[in-house]
C-alpha cells in the first residue's frame, strides 16, 4: 500500500469514527428527550386511539393542553420505564392529582382480551376501539336487566349486583365518550363501552362517583379520565408514614379507620361495601388529619335490600370472619364474596381493619404490633384496649361476637382520641 492509500484510509477511518460518534449523540439525545418528555399529556400514551373502550374523556382538554405538570419525573418517559404500577402525581392548578392507569401495562393487555370476550370476539379479530358497533351493545340500551347479566361479575364492585345498583351507577355516572358532550345525555352504545371498560379495568372511578364524598363516603374525588387514564384528588400522605407518630395522633387515626369499619357495613342506603385489600398503602390521611381510602378497586359492594327480598338460605344469620394466622404473610385476609352477598350482617369490615391494622396480629410490611403498637400501660390497665383489638381480630371463643366488641371499641377509642371529651 502506498503512502497516499495509507493516508486515505486513515482519513476514511476517523470520518467513519466521527460518524458513528455523531450517530450515538443524536441517540443519546433523542433518548434524554424522551426520557425527560411529559408523556402525561400525549394521546398516544393516554391511548386515546382505544376509545370507547377507555376510562373516558372529560379531563382530555387539560391533560393534552398541558395544563396538568409532572411532579419531578412522574409522568416522563424514565418514569414510564420504572412505574411498574402506572400512577403519577402532577399539579393542576391549585391543587396536586393523581393519574392511574388502572392497571399494570400486562392487566391492560389482558383487559383487551376481557372486552374481546364480551363481545364473543376471537382476539385475533377484535379491535376494541370498534367494540361499540357490535349489536350487543345496542341491545343493552333497551334492556337494563341485559345490561344487570353482563356487568354481573366483571369487577368487585358488581360481583353480585341488583338492579338498584346498576339504577345507582346510571344515575351517578358522569363520565363521557366525546369531548363536549352532556353528561345527561341518553346512554348510547359508545357511553356504555366506557362504563364497561372502566368496571372491567377498575371499578374504583365508578365507585368514587356513586358513593360521593360529598355524601360522606371516606373515598377521594374523581376528577375525569382522558383515554385510559383516571385523574382523582391527591389526598395526602400514606397511612404507613404516621406508623411513628405520637400515641395521639395514631390513636385518633384508628378511631377514623373503626369509624369507616362501621359505616361501611350499616348505612342510611342500605348498602354494605366489603372492604377486601385493607394495607397501610391503600390509606392516605389528607392535610385535616381525615383519612381516606384510597384504593377502592377490591370493594364488594352488597345491596341489603336485595338481600331482604331475595331471602337466600341463612341469609338472617350473621356471617363470622374466620381468624387467619396467614403465616409468613400475617397481612392477608380469607374471605368468601358468595357469602357476603348474601348474608344481611357480616362483620368482616372490623375483623379487617383489626386484622390488617390495629390488633398486635397486624404485621403489615414490617410494621409489627399495627398502628397502635407501643400502647402506654395506663391505656392497656384502665381501658384494655389491647385486648379489645386482639379480642376483635382473633376472638378467644366462638361466643365472642365482633359485633359487641365493635361497639366497645368505637366507645373506647373516641374516648381516646378526645372525641368526646
Amino acid at each position: 500500500m502506498t503512502r497516499c492509500n495509507k493516508i486515505k484510509t486513515l482519513l476514511l477511518r476517523r470520518k467513519c469514527r466521527s460518524a458513528s460518534l455523531l450517530i450515538l449523540l443524536i441517540l443519546a439525545a433523542y433518548s434524554v428527550y424522551y426520557l425527560c418528555s411529559d408523556h402525561l399529556s400525549t394521546a398516544a400514551f393516554l391511548e386515546l386511539h382505544k376509545c370507547p373502550a377507555c376510562y373516558g374523556v372529560s379531563y382530555c382538554d387539560h391533560l393534552l393542553e398541558k395544563r396538568v405538570i409532572p411532579k419531578s419525573w412522574s409522568g416522563t418517559g424514565l418514569s414510564n420505564l420504572i412505574n411498574v404500577k402506572n400512577v403519577f402525581f402532577a399539579r393542576h392548578s391549585h391543587r396536586w392529582v393523581v393519574l392511574k392507569k388502572l392497571g399494570h401495562d400486562k392487566e391492560l393487555t389482558t383487559l383487551d382480551r376481557k372486552l374481546c370476550s364480551l363481545a364473543n370476539k376471537t382476539t385475533s379479530s377484535c379491535e376494541v376501539n370498534k367494540l361499540h358497533l357490535e349489536p350487543l351493545f345496542t341491545t343493552h340500551l333497551r334492556s337494563k336487566k341485559f345490561l344487570l347479566e353482563l356487568v354481573t361479575g366483571i369487577s368487585d364492585l358488581t360481583r353480585c349486583p341488583s338492579k338498584r345498583l346498576v339504577d345507582l351507577i346510571l344515575n351517578r355516572y358522569s363520565e363521557r365518550y366525546l369531548v363536549g358532550q352532556d353528561v345527561q345525555k341518553r346512554w348510547t352504545p359508545e357511553r356504555i363501552m366506557v362504563l364497561l371498560t372502566t368496571l372491567a379495568a377498575n371499578p374504583e372511578p365508578v365507585i368514587m362517583q356513586v358513593f360521593h364524598q360529598d355524601n360522606g363516603w371516606p373515598f377521594p374525588r374523581y376528577y375525569g379520565a382522558c383515554g385510559r387514564m383516571v385523574v382523582e384528588q391527591y389526598v395526602g400522605k400514606s397511612l404507613g408514614d404516621y406508623y411513628v407518630s405520637p400515641w395521639r395522633t395514631r390513636v385518633g387515626l384508628a378511631y377514623q379507620l373503626f369509624q369507616i369499619a362501621d359505616l361501611l357495613t350499616n348505612n342510611k342506603g342500605n348498602w354494605s361495601l366489603y372492604w377486601t385489600d385493607v394495607s397501610y398503602d391503600n390509606i392516605a390521611v389528607d392535610p385535616d388529619g381525615r383519612v381516606v381510602v384510597v384504593d377502592l378497586e377490591n370493594i364488594i359492594v352488597v345491596d341489603k335490600l336485595k338481600i331482604i327480598q331475595d331471602r337466600p338460605p341463612e341469609w338472617d344469620k350473621v356471617l363470622t370472619s374466620t381468624f387467619d394466622e396467614c403465616i409468613p404473610n400475617h397481612n392477608c385476609l380469607s374471605f368468601s364474596p358468595d357469602s357476603l352477598c348474601t348474608r344481611l350482617v357480616a362483620d368482616h369490615n372490623y375483623y379487617a381493619v383489626c386484622h390488617g391494622i390495629l390488633s398486635s396480629y397486624a404485621d403489615d410490611e414490617g410494621r409489627p404490633g399495627g398502628l397502635l403498637h407501643s400502647m402506654p400501660d395506663i391505656i392497656k390497665t384502665t381501658w384494655g384496649l389491647d385486648k379489645l383489638l386482639d379480642e376483635c381480630a382473633k376472638p378467644s371463643s366462638e361466643q365472642t361476637s365482633r359485633l359487641k366488641i365493635k361497639d366497645q371499641l368505637l366507645t373506647v377509642l373516641a374516648e381516646l382520641a378526645g372525641v368526646n371529651g
